[in-house]
């Protein structure tokens, strides 16, 4: 079995984008990047959430494991079931070619 067998859903990933508001200013707003990405979305466990926090100070809920797309960084987001989690880390699976995980923010 392929990991790409295991990813049974899509999600979106965004990023800002600025638009001038005809004033000399700009309004940020997000825009898709990248459409219906093969992903699978986990809940973190509690061990998970806590050694995140202690090394990094950051609140975290989720991750994603999605297809590997060029130019992903923190300053992107996911929106899986019209739900957004801000991302707070980028990583390449050791072993799975063409495979990253996302440690993602479920956003309230």
């Amino acid at each position: 079995m392929s990991y790409a067998s295991l990813l049974n859903t899509t999600c979106d990933i965004e990023q800002v984008t600025l638009t001038s508001d005809g004033m000399g200013s700009h309004t940020e707003a997000w825009a898709v990047l990248h459409n219906d990405i093969p992903t699978r979305v986990f809940d973190m466990t509690a061990d998970e959430r806590e050694s995140m926090y202690q090394r990094e100070s950051v609140l975290v809920t989720h991750k994603c494991y999605i297809e590997a797309q060029a130019n992903m960084s923190e300053a992107k987001r996911v929106v899986h079931d019209a739900t957004n989690y801000n991302i707070h880390s980028v990583r390449e699976m050791g072993g799975r070619p063409g495979l990253m995980v996302l440690v993602t923010e479920l956003v309230k």
